[in-house]
Protein backbone atom coordinates (compact mmCIF):
# COMPACT_ATOMS: atom_id res chain seq x y z
CA UNK A 1 0.00 0.00 0.00
CA UNK A 2 1.30 3.37 -0.91
CA UNK A 3 2.22 6.33 1.39
CA UNK A 4 1.53 9.32 0.77
CA UNK A 5 4.45 10.86 2.23
CA UNK A 6 6.46 8.84 0.41
CA UNK A 7 4.63 9.91 -2.92
CA UNK A 8 5.36 13.45 -1.94
CA UNK A 9 8.86 12.88 -0.97
CA UNK A 10 9.48 11.05 -4.73
CA UNK A 11 7.67 13.63 -7.12
CA UNK A 12 10.29 16.80 -6.27
CA UNK A 13 13.01 14.00 -5.96
CA UNK A 14 12.26 12.45 -9.25
CA UNK A 15 12.34 16.45 -10.90
CA UNK A 16 15.56 17.11 -9.19
CA UNK A 17 17.07 14.06 -10.39
CA UNK A 18 15.79 14.90 -13.88
CA UNK A 19 17.40 18.73 -13.68
CA UNK A 20 20.38 17.52 -12.66
CA UNK A 21 20.72 14.68 -15.24
CA UNK A 22 19.53 16.99 -18.00
CA UNK A 23 22.63 19.81 -16.58
CA UNK A 24 24.78 16.96 -16.69
CA UNK A 25 24.28 16.16 -20.25
CA UNK A 26 23.78 19.53 -21.10
CA UNK A 27 27.46 20.34 -19.36
CA UNK A 28 28.97 16.88 -21.14
CA UNK A 29 27.53 17.73 -24.79
CA UNK A 30 29.20 21.66 -24.05
CA UNK A 31 32.65 20.07 -23.28
CA UNK A 32 32.28 17.82 -26.74
CA UNK A 33 31.92 20.68 -28.26
CA UNK A 34 34.62 22.30 -26.96
CA UNK A 35 37.32 19.61 -27.39
CA UNK A 36 35.89 19.19 -31.17
CA UNK A 37 35.82 22.77 -31.85
CA UNK A 38 40.10 22.77 -30.37
CA UNK A 39 40.71 19.84 -32.44
CA UNK A 40 39.31 21.83 -35.69
CA UNK A 41 41.46 24.55 -34.31
CA UNK A 42 44.34 22.70 -34.18
CA UNK A 43 43.67 20.88 -37.51
CA UNK A 44 43.26 24.23 -39.24
CA UNK A 45 46.74 25.71 -38.03
CA UNK A 46 48.55 22.70 -38.88
CA UNK A 47 47.73 22.69 -42.70
CA UNK A 48 47.66 26.59 -43.01
CA UNK A 49 50.51 28.99 -43.63
CA UNK A 50 50.73 31.21 -41.05
CA UNK A 51 52.19 34.48 -43.18
CA UNK A 52 49.42 34.22 -46.23
CA UNK A 53 46.06 31.88 -44.92
CA UNK A 54 46.38 29.67 -47.09
CA UNK A 55 47.35 25.89 -47.30
CA UNK A 56 51.03 25.11 -46.09
CA UNK A 57 53.46 22.17 -48.62
CA UNK A 58 52.26 19.90 -47.23
CA UNK A 59 48.40 20.20 -46.98
CA UNK A 60 48.65 21.59 -50.38
CA UNK A 61 50.56 18.61 -51.70
CA UNK A 62 48.34 16.11 -49.90
CA UNK A 63 45.30 17.71 -51.40
CA UNK A 64 46.47 17.61 -55.05
CA UNK A 65 47.76 13.69 -54.20
CA UNK A 66 43.86 13.33 -53.15
CA UNK A 67 42.41 14.49 -55.90
CA UNK A 68 44.84 13.29 -58.33
CA UNK A 69 44.63 9.51 -56.39
CA UNK A 70 40.72 9.45 -56.66
CA UNK A 71 40.08 10.93 -59.75
CA UNK A 72 40.61 8.84 -62.78
CA UNK A 73 41.24 10.27 -65.87
CA UNK A 74 40.80 13.58 -64.29
CA UNK A 75 40.91 17.36 -65.89
CA UNK A 76 43.24 20.24 -64.31
CA UNK A 77 46.06 22.46 -64.66
CA UNK A 78 48.96 22.66 -61.99
CA UNK A 79 50.84 25.73 -61.85
CA UNK A 80 54.00 26.41 -59.80
CA UNK A 81 54.72 30.31 -59.23
CA UNK A 82 57.83 31.75 -58.02
CA UNK A 83 58.46 35.63 -57.54
CA UNK A 84 61.10 36.93 -59.47
CA UNK A 85 64.05 38.44 -57.90
CA UNK A 86 62.07 38.12 -54.41
CA UNK A 87 65.91 38.01 -52.56
CA UNK A 88 66.29 41.52 -53.41
CA UNK A 89 63.07 42.61 -51.80
CA UNK A 90 64.05 41.35 -48.40
CA UNK A 91 67.36 42.96 -49.07
CA UNK A 92 67.14 46.11 -50.08
CA UNK A 93 63.02 47.24 -48.51
CA UNK A 94 63.09 44.76 -45.66
CA UNK A 95 61.36 41.74 -44.71
CA UNK A 96 58.75 43.54 -43.44
CA UNK A 97 57.52 44.50 -47.01
CA UNK A 98 58.80 40.91 -48.39
CA UNK A 99 56.25 39.54 -45.77
CA UNK A 100 53.45 42.13 -46.48
CA UNK A 101 53.97 41.22 -50.48
CA UNK A 102 54.09 37.30 -50.01
CA UNK A 103 50.99 37.91 -47.55
CA UNK A 104 49.26 39.91 -50.89
CA UNK A 105 49.96 37.35 -52.85
CA UNK A 106 48.35 34.60 -51.25
CA UNK A 107 45.39 36.92 -51.02
CA UNK A 108 45.50 37.72 -54.80
CA UNK A 109 45.89 34.12 -55.38
CA UNK A 110 42.38 33.02 -53.54
CA UNK A 111 40.62 35.80 -55.67
CA UNK A 112 42.44 34.77 -58.65
CA UNK A 113 41.13 31.03 -58.52
CA UNK A 114 37.74 29.27 -57.44
CA UNK A 115 36.89 28.00 -54.30
CA UNK A 116 37.35 24.65 -55.45
CA UNK A 117 40.81 24.76 -56.59
CA UNK A 118 43.73 24.45 -54.11
CA UNK A 119 46.17 27.06 -53.66
CA UNK A 120 48.99 26.85 -51.47
CA UNK A 121 52.23 27.85 -50.73
CA UNK A 122 55.37 25.57 -50.96
CA UNK A 123 57.89 27.75 -50.24
CA UNK A 124 59.50 31.21 -49.06
CA UNK A 125 58.15 32.85 -52.55
CA UNK A 126 56.86 29.73 -54.36
CA UNK A 127 53.15 28.54 -54.72
CA UNK A 128 51.31 26.05 -56.36
CA UNK A 129 47.95 26.21 -57.08
CA UNK A 130 45.53 23.67 -58.88
CA UNK A 131 42.71 24.19 -61.38
CA UNK A 132 40.61 21.45 -60.78
CA UNK A 133 38.29 20.14 -63.61
CA UNK A 134 40.16 22.10 -66.13
CA UNK A 135 38.09 21.10 -69.62
CA UNK A 136 38.99 24.54 -71.48
CA UNK A 137 41.91 24.96 -74.04
CA UNK A 138 45.41 25.58 -73.63
CA UNK A 139 44.80 28.96 -75.13
CA UNK A 140 42.33 30.00 -72.24
CA UNK A 141 44.80 28.83 -69.60
CA UNK A 142 47.59 31.31 -71.07
CA UNK A 143 45.05 34.06 -70.96
CA UNK A 144 45.08 33.33 -67.46
CA UNK A 145 48.74 33.12 -66.71
CA UNK A 146 48.90 36.56 -68.55
CA UNK A 147 46.63 38.15 -66.48
CA UNK A 148 47.60 36.82 -63.19
CA UNK A 149 51.42 38.18 -63.94
CA UNK A 150 49.50 41.62 -64.82
CA UNK A 151 47.91 41.57 -61.51
CA UNK A 152 51.41 40.17 -59.54
CA UNK A 153 52.98 43.16 -61.26
CA UNK A 154 50.72 45.59 -59.99
CA UNK A 155 50.84 44.13 -56.51
CA UNK A 156 54.21 44.49 -56.50
CA UNK A 157 53.82 48.09 -57.88
CA UNK A 158 52.19 49.13 -54.50
CA UNK A 159 54.95 48.20 -52.95
CA UNK A 160 56.78 50.45 -55.10
CA UNK A 161 58.42 47.43 -56.10
CA UNK A 162 59.07 47.01 -59.96
CA UNK A 163 58.96 43.00 -60.15
CA UNK A 164 56.98 40.08 -61.33
CA UNK A 165 56.46 36.32 -61.18
CA UNK A 166 57.68 33.67 -63.30
CA UNK A 167 55.08 30.31 -63.66
CA UNK A 168 55.40 26.63 -65.01
CA UNK A 169 52.28 24.83 -66.07
CA UNK A 170 51.45 21.17 -66.41
CA UNK A 171 47.91 20.67 -68.66
CA UNK A 172 46.26 17.49 -68.09
CA UNK A 173 43.12 16.52 -69.46
CA UNK A 174 41.78 13.38 -69.65
CA UNK A 175 45.26 11.43 -67.85
CA UNK A 176 45.63 9.50 -65.12
CA UNK A 177 49.04 11.17 -63.65
CA UNK A 178 51.01 10.60 -60.23
CA UNK A 179 51.70 13.63 -58.09
CA UNK A 180 55.50 13.03 -58.12
CA UNK A 181 55.52 13.32 -62.28
CA UNK A 182 53.42 16.27 -62.56
CA UNK A 183 54.81 18.24 -59.41
CA UNK A 184 58.67 17.55 -61.24
CA UNK A 185 56.77 19.13 -64.82
CA UNK A 186 55.73 21.94 -63.55
CA UNK A 187 59.18 22.51 -61.71
CA UNK A 188 61.08 21.98 -64.97
CA UNK A 189 58.60 24.46 -66.82
CA UNK A 190 59.14 26.95 -63.93
CA UNK A 191 62.88 26.71 -64.53
CA UNK A 192 62.47 27.01 -68.29
CA UNK A 193 60.50 29.85 -67.90
CA UNK A 194 63.19 31.40 -65.17
CA UNK A 195 65.28 30.96 -68.01
CA UNK A 196 63.72 32.75 -70.55
CA UNK A 197 64.07 35.60 -69.03
CA UNK A 198 61.47 35.72 -65.88
CA UNK A 199 58.56 36.84 -65.97
CA UNK A 200 57.21 34.28 -68.38
CA UNK A 201 54.95 31.33 -68.15
CA UNK A 202 55.97 28.15 -69.71
CA UNK A 203 52.85 25.48 -70.53
CA UNK A 204 53.83 21.53 -70.80
CA UNK A 205 50.72 20.21 -72.21
CA UNK A 206 50.63 16.03 -71.70
CA UNK A 207 48.25 15.20 -73.87
CA UNK A 208 50.32 16.55 -76.83
CA UNK A 209 52.83 13.43 -76.20
CA UNK A 210 49.57 10.98 -77.00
Amino acid sequence: MNNPYTDKINIPTSIVSLILSFLAGHIRLKSQAEDYNVRMQYRYLSMTDSLTGILNKKACEDAIREYLDTNANCYGALLFLDLDNFKNVNDYIGHTAGDQILEETGKLLVESFRSTDIVGRVGGDEFMILIKDFHDSEAVLKRKCTMLQYDMCQTMLRFSVESSCSIGVVLFQNTNIEFQDIYKMADTSLHRAKRSGKNQYVIYNINEEK
